[in-house]
């Protein structure tokens, strides 16, 4: 695997003069990988190369498409391969099949922020290792600490609001907003009240007492 690249330009200009300019039809992104629509598969010492540039992870010929796998920083390199090249309007069309398509939507709508759920998890365990040698479940430490590692994850569509509206290619204030809405604290106590019996209806639609803190697909939608 090659290492961590932050010349996102220098990236896509090694890829251009690697592949050929004049080769290269047009170019879109996923999550993770650069695919490009050639007018001729490149041979395997092209490939090969390509592989051990710096921020390459793998190339993968799939569906018509030269896919070559850089990780979360691919609508980077995207961006900047774009900035420099003017794509023909006379290539194909290539479609995708469903699968890979949700595939290429939850991946960018949760992948930009993976990490900060790690750490938030990490901080979590860490917690119940302590509590298992020492009382501090009652401490302002251990209950400061406690809210702020399950944070990430009560306003996960908050954080999916910000990735998801880079994906979408929408309004980022509008997709914070309708996902804000979803997190709102007023709404878990509408919820609260529902489902100790007091019937509610929103545009003659019954609600229910769904609480959608810590969701993924209602967010992304």
């Amino acid at each position: 695997m090659a290492n961590k690249v932050r010349d996102y330009h220098k990236l896509a200009a090694d890829i251009k003069d690697t592949i050929g300019a004049g080769n290269i039809m047009t170019a879109t992104h996923c999550a993770t990988r650069l695919r490009l629509v050639l007018k001729e598969t490149p041979d395997d010492s092209v490939t090969k190369k390509i592989e051990q540039t710096s921020g390459v992870i793998q190339v993968v010929i799939s569906g018509g498409q030269y896919q070559i796998v850089i990780g979360t920083h691919a609508k980077d390199v995207y961006e900047h391969l774009a900035g420099m090249m003017t794509f023909s309007s006379e290539a194909p069309q290539v479609k995708e099949s469903l699968v890979n398509r949700v595939i290429a939507v939850m991946s960018g709508c949760i992948a930009p922020y993976v990490y900060v759920m790690a750490a938030a998890g990490l901080l979590q365990g860490i917690l119940i290792i302590i509590k298992m040698f020492a009382d501090v479940g009652n401490t302002g430490a251990a209950q400061i600490y406690n809210m702020i590692s399950w944070t990430p994850f009560t306003f996960l569509p908050v954080f999916i609001a910000v990735a998801g509206a880079k994906h979408f290619k929408c309004n980022p204030y509008i997709a914070l907003w309708c996902c804000m809405a979803l997190a709102n604290p007023s709404w878990g106590n509408i919820a609260a009240s529902i489902s100790e019996g007091t019937a509610l209806n929103f545009l003659f639609v019954p609600l229910t007492s769904v609480t959608y803190t810590s969701t993924v697909i209602p967010p992304i939608f």
